[in-house]
């Protein structure tokens, strides 16, 4: 749950601030990366009895933890590809959390199509972030923090208990 509303708060975070100070804004998203790979690494390790196929979860939470730490010893030349690498890595997170959506028993349907909806959602705006720099007309930070908020509501869809 952590991830979850780390980036939904640096999503917001950035939505809120100044498109001219997004380049600053590399080492707070280097370190939402790391947060949350070191949580997801924490979460898979943690419930490896209770969750089959927690694999995924490690080996995403390695991937942010590395991308985490690569984004805050190389500031200079993130900035440059920070759409690209948020892109992709978010797109990656949508398409499981979508293949993972498919795992809920049909008794939970609310919960399987609001996990879908809103990775179709998150996967089409990391597609947008990845476009970004050819599509000029959309501003970055607005793309970046919606792209960060609906891959952390996914994760909070795809980990919250279902109420009864």
């Amino acid at each position: 749950m952590i991830p979850s509303i780390t980036s939904i708060l640096i999503g917001f975070y950035i939505i809120i601030i100044p498109p001219e100070i997004y380049g600053e804004l590399c080492s707070l998203i280097a370190i939402s990366f790391l947060v949350c790979g070191i949580f997801e690494i924490y979460f898979s390790i943690k419930n490896k009895i209770q969750e089959k196929d927690l694999i995924y979860m490690f080996i995403s939470g390695l991937l942010n933890t590395l991308i985490g730490s690569i984004l805050l010893s190389r500031t200079e030349i993130v900035i440059l590809t920070l759409p690209f690498i948020i892109g992709f890595i978010l797109s990656i997170q949508a398409l499981r959390a979508i293949n993972f959506s498919s795992f809920f028993p049909s008794s939970n349907g609310i919960k399987r199509r609001s996990l879908f909806v809103t990775n179709i959602i998150g996967l089409i705006l990391a597609l947008i972030l990845i476009c970004t720099p050819i599509l000029k007309w959309i501003p970055l930070t607005t793309i970046t923090g919606l792209a960060l908020i609906f891959a952390g509501a996914g994760r909070t869809t795809a980990f919250s208990t279902p109420s009864q």
